[in-house]
């Protein structure tokens, strides 16, 4: 009789437990949510109540942590069943979709499964190595030769919004030169030669004719256009929204609205008309406010600075290397320091490319500052795009350095 009063207790508090988180439920229910699992990211983010101040900055910063560090699944839109890796709206066989893979992707649940060391946002061990490239196959593909992927290792995002901010002034520099190259050779009717040089690091040169033309088949270390790209391994990506965008639908399969969603172009020119491309029956995953949150996230990341030895021997053998690295040369492309102009991060980024999110009106708390004006060692900075030498990599260069890149600003 005794067990079966106890049996008779314990049953009365689970079923009072149940019936409190019911009626907590009942309330969820009527705003639209459901029973059992929830999405990671249950409330979006407005970009025009960001715009007008009406979601305080740390709270937006706050959301873009939780955003980077969010475990998507499902019910968010995690995956992409009809949609390669590309950053470019591809159609897949549906045939060929994965959950996951780990060389083509969807290879992770969360950006700080391998942005982790030593906070979310940092570096990543071997363990999270990434492969590039294979993302864009249909039918995916499990092999790490370099015939089909190149394997990185995982970067930290600390600094990356001073090194964004310093590769748009040094481009808006380039192209100020150009512009006054294409004016004197217009009013003075010859051929003007301008080198192309910004914060003390050279990019060869350009010649202007009188008709408007310019010759740069002599630039170095950039495109033509003369827009410094600081993302990825071999200078390819604008800014960190462009990088966002990219890696969120390469890794988790979460598309954002601004480039995957309605009156966008998918990889054949074709405007989407549809708010679920990847048809993984979640519409609108990623909304151009949820982009803005996790951009300011990663911008606002402290950038990283030298511990020196206490160890007077220890730190006097520090500075020795130190003097050795610019006497070598190294120097010559990893800058000890490049200074910005204006140590604020604002978005948009003035090139990001079209689809990209480009507004900048109303009064957002859209810009971070920089503790300091310095953005170089400590950020990694290499500003010239390195060109490819055989035999670095055998006989055989990985696809994406047969076009003269390396390592640039991260």
């Amino acid at each position: 009789m005794y067990s079966q009063i106890i049996k008779l207790v314990s049953c009365g508090l689970l079923l009072g437990g149940f019936a409190v988180f019911g009626d907590n439920e009942v309330g969820a229910q009527r705003e639209g949510r459901r029973f059992g699992e929830r999405p990671a990211l249950e409330r979006h983010l407005d970009q025009a109540e960001i715009e007008g101040g009406r979601i305080p900055f740390d709270e937006l910063l706050e959301v873009g942590e939780r955003i980077f560090a969010a475990r998507w699944t499902t019910l968010d839109g995690q995956g992409r069943p009809a949609a390669t890796g590309s950053g470019v709206p591809t159609k897949r066989d549906r045939n060929n979709a994965r959950r996951f893979s780990r060389v083509s992707g969807p290879d992770a649940t969360s950006c700080a499964d391998c942005h982790f060391q030593p906070t979310v946002g940092g570096a990543g061990g071997f363990v999270a190595n990434v492969f590039v490239l294979a993302q864009t196959l249909d039918p995916p593909t499990d092999s790490i030769s370099a015939e089909f992927s190149n394997e990185r290792n995982t970067l930290g995002m600390n600094g990356s919004g001073a090194i964004e901010m310093l590769a748009r002034e040094m481009s808006l520099q380039l192209q100020a030169i150009r512009a006054a190259a294409v004016a004197e050779a217009r009013s003075s009717g010859r051929s003007v030669t301008r080198a192309l040089a910004t914060k003390g690091v050279s990019f060869g040169q350009i010649t202007a004719h009188p008709d408007g033309t310019v010759d740069a088949s002599r630039v170095e270390g950039v495109d033509r256009d003369l827009i410094i790209k600081p993302f990825n391994q071999k200078g390819t990506v604008v800014s960190l929204r462009v990088f966002s965008i990219n890696a969120m639908n390469h890794h988790h399969g979460m598309q954002a609205v601004e480039r995957f969603g309605v009156g966008q172009k998918d990889s054949q020119g074709n405007l989407i008309t549809t708010s679920d491309f990847d048809e993984d029956g979640v519409p609108d995953e990623l909304t151009v406010g949820d982009i803005t949150a996790l951009t300011l996230f990663q911008a606002a990341m402290n950038i990283p600075g030298r511990v020196l030895p206490d160890d007077p021997v220890r730190r006097a053998a520090a500075e020795r290397g130190e003097q050795l690295f610019a006497a070598i040369g190294c120097t010559d492309c990893h800058r000890p320091a490049l200074l910005l102009d204006n140590p604020v991060f604002s978005k948009p980024n003035p090139f990001n490319p079209a689809g990209e999110f480009a507004s900048g009106g109303g009064h957002a708390p859209d810009h971070v500052r920089s503790d300091a004006r310095r953005a170089g060692t400590s950020a990694g900075a290499n500003v010239r795009r390195q060109g490819y030498r055989a035999g670095l990599y055998g006989p055989e260069a990985p696809r994406d350095l047969r076009r003269a890149g390396s390592v640039l600003l991260q």
